[in-house]
């Protein structure tokens, strides 16, 4: 029995790599984003059918992509990478984007993202605090108002 425990404890690294855990994080984070459909992660993965694929959902640019800005400076400070910064950037622009004058992000339709529906529900105070937005007035203005810290 005890040579069993002592095989499998070989095989259980003695660390858990954070940096490379960190750099995997950024690479599946922003390897989610459409470029071609303003920088909206996919939402919905189809592995069960050849070739698999993904297709885009509802409610990203309020719902998912913040949680994205929020994670990604904990993420470049944890490893240190610098990957990607092009789409990241992209990421960012989009936000400011979809940014209304009352503050809140919407997903806006577009032709490119004919699926979303328009609602919005995060409030741009909570992202520029982690992340710092290129808000400008009115629109800066309006956000400090709205949503104060």
């Amino acid at each position: 029995m005890n040579g069993a425990i002592s095989q499998e404890m070989k095989m259980i690294p003695d660390t858990l790599d954070l940096v490379e855990r960190g750099r995997l994080a950024i690479n599946g984070m922003l390897g989610s984003l459409g470029p071609d459909c303003d920088f909206e992660p996919y939402f919905l993965t189809y592995f069960d059918i050849h070739p698999a694929f993904m297709i885009h959902f509802s409610s990203m640019p309020s719902g998912a992509l913040p949680n994205y800005v929020e994670a990604m400076p904990l993420l470049r400070l944890m490893s240190g990478s610098n990957q990607n910064r092009d789409i990241e950037e992209g990421m960012l622009a989009s936000i400011v984007t979809n940014i209304s004058d009352d503050g809140l992000i919407y997903d806006r339709a577009t032709p490119k993202r004919p699926w979303n529906v328009g609602f919005g529900c995060r409030c741009v105070r909570k992202l520029n605090s982690t992340h710092p937005l290129p808000l400008t007035p009115p629109r800066g203005d309006f956000v400090n108002r709205q949503c104060p810290t």
